[in-house]
């Protein structure tokens, strides 16, 4: 005996023509069936579309053996993220900066320095006047800026100092 799937046929037909172990594929109109010569025969006479299955079946493989017994998944070295989150006060934080460096966009260095020691003091300007000076200021995760290194030919890339703000170290490859 051996296996074949059968169109346009019943499986009364099917049965009739000594065909056994018959499992019904409904959604793709097909049955399959194990059959000797002379079923075959028999339902191709009868107008039937008989082929050999080729394929292995699930049912003819052994999974027990092909899995290990006990199979251990590390733990990742950093926690995973989904993506940065910030407290509403962070946010409204970051609000503060981007006013700010809208507000100092144009002036030159020295005058932007200024401002920020009248407003917020000498100690303070400092931190300040390196929040508002880029032109470009995106919030990335470490994770990212760690992709963005790697494709820059870095390695051995990790931070210096827990903060959210990052202070990272890294090789030149």
């Amino acid at each position: 005996m051996t296996r074949y799937s059968i169109t346009s046929a019943t499986t009364t037909q099917v049965s009739a023509a000594g065909g056994t172990n018959l499992v019904v594929g409904e959604n793709i109109g097909l049955i399959f069936a194990d059959l000797s010569e002379d079923a075959v025969k028999r339902l191709i006479a009868e107008g039937c579309l008989v082929t050999q299955v080729k394929k292995a079946q699930l049912s003819d493989v052994d999974l027990t053996a092909r899995v290990p017994s006990k199979v251990f998944i590390p733990p990742p070295i950093e926690p995973i993220v989904l993506g940065p989150v910030y407290t509403p006060s962070q946010l409204f934080e970051f609000a503060g900066y981007e006013e700010l460096r809208s507000e100092l966009r144009n002036l030159p260095a020295n005058e932007k320095k200024q401002v920020l020691i009248d407003r917020f003091g000498a100690r303070a300007a400092h931190g300040f006047f390196d929040a508002v000076s880029p032109r470009i200021n995106d919030l990335l995760t470490f994770r990212e800026i760690e992709e963005l290194l790697l494709n820059l030919g870095f390695k051995n890339i990790r931070k210096t100092i827990k903060n959210r703000n990052h202070h990272i170290i890294a090789e030149k490859i």
